[in-house]
């Protein structure tokens, strides 16, 4: 189970996708990793392939799905996870995912999946600075999806940045 943060060891990182559809404008990625803000996805049945072998031939105990945004296109999460959910791997999970990607049905395949935490960036509480580092985060949104998570029972973690244009202690703080 996950417990404070820490998951089961030994533990794995895996991606279901590459890049990001997203311009935030502090986002160093698109650069210096991906020339581009291409987004690309795995095949459903070769991520639940991998994670088999990697739970069966080197006993790994939990999964993080380090993608810059796991949970983008509902359709493809829900069967993702249908597929894991059906494979019976019996590892929690964890992500890095985008607080406005998905839908309340979708966090219920990723509960049912074994999903137990995943991590939100929200960079910012203050909607002027969310609209001068691009981010564009409807935080309202992000409410909902906290909400839906921790009615879920699944374990949230929030991540925030400082410093962009215009930053203000006022803006830090809220």
């Amino acid at each position: 189970t996950w417990v404070r943060g820490a998951m089961p060891w030994p533990n794995v990182q895996m991606h279901a996708s590459r890049g990001c559809p997203y311009k935030c404008i502090f986002c160093v990625w698109p650069q210096v990793v991906y020339a581009g803000h291409a987004y690309r996805t795995r095949d459903n049945a070769d991520i639940v392939a991998e994670m088999r072998f990697l739970v069966d031939r080197y006993g790994f105990k939990a999964v993080y799905f380090d993608d810059d945004t796991f949970n983008i296109q509902n359709e493809r999460i829900i069967d993702l996870c249908a597929r894991i959910e059906a494979a019976e791997l019996g590892v929690p999970i964890t992500a890095m995912g985008r607080a406005d990607t998905s839908s309340r049905e979708a966090f219920d395949a990723m509960k049912r999946a074994g999903l137990v935490g995943i991590k939100f960036g929200v960079e910012t509480g203050d909607v002027a600075m969310m609209q001068r580092i691009g981010k564009h985060l409807d935080l309202d949104r992000v409410r909902q999806a906290v909400s839906w998570c921790k009615e879920l029972g699944l374990g949230v973690h929030l991540t925030f940045s400082f410093g962009g244009p215009g930053e203000t202690f006022e803006t830090a703080r809220r």
